[in-house]
This record gives C-alpha cells, structure tokens and sequence, in this order.
C-alpha cells in the first residue's frame, strides 16, 4: 500500500503543501539514493494530447513536476526527514525531469 506520511505538527511548510493528515505517497525505499535513507516518490502518467497539456513537451514535464514538489517537497524533508523525487511520465511510457 501507499505510505502515509507522518502528520504535520509546528513544521512551517511553503503556501501549497499537502497537510492533509493521512496524506500518502506511491513509493517509499531505503537506501534509494544514500545508504539507510529514506526516499519517496508520487508518480504521475499524462497524456500529452489531453486539452488541459497546450504547452510544449518540455514545459509539460516541468509544470508536472514542480506541482509535485509544491504539494510534497517541504513535508517530506522537514517532517519526514527524507528525499523527495517526483517522476512524470506520458502514456506511452517516456519519462521527464528527474525520470529521464
């Protein structure tokens, strides 16, 4: 199952960080970047022809990524003491940002 996060207690997060209590993630391993760390990632599949993706591909991924972040980064490094890399992928399997 998806990893819950840990709830957000006096931790002041940026404008736009998930603080949902019961908040979770798709992916959470050790040792995934440095030794005995924790690492968690969200993964998001986007069809490049959907209406609401009318930028540039480049532009896609990066729009994609940095509304991960936005939602996830702060809580992850501040509360949960760990590394955070979201991973943007189209429908037909390429990948962007940090993926590629």
């Amino acid at each position: 199952s998806e990893p819950m996060l840990l709830s957000v207690t006096t931790e002041r997060l940026s404008s736009g960080t998930n603080t949902t209590d019961g908040a979770r993630l798709d992916v959470s391993a050790r040792s995934f970047w440095t030794p005995l760390d924790r690492a968690f990632t969200d993964i998001r599949v986007l069809n490049p022809q959907a209406q609401s993706n009318c930028v540039p591909i480049k532009q896609m991924y990066i729009n994609h990524e940095r509304q991960k972040k936005n939602m996830y980064m702060d809580r992850v490094l501040q509360v949960e003491k760990a590394t955070f890399t979201p991973l943007v992928f189209f429908n037909n399997g390429r990948n962007g940002g940090r993926g590629h």
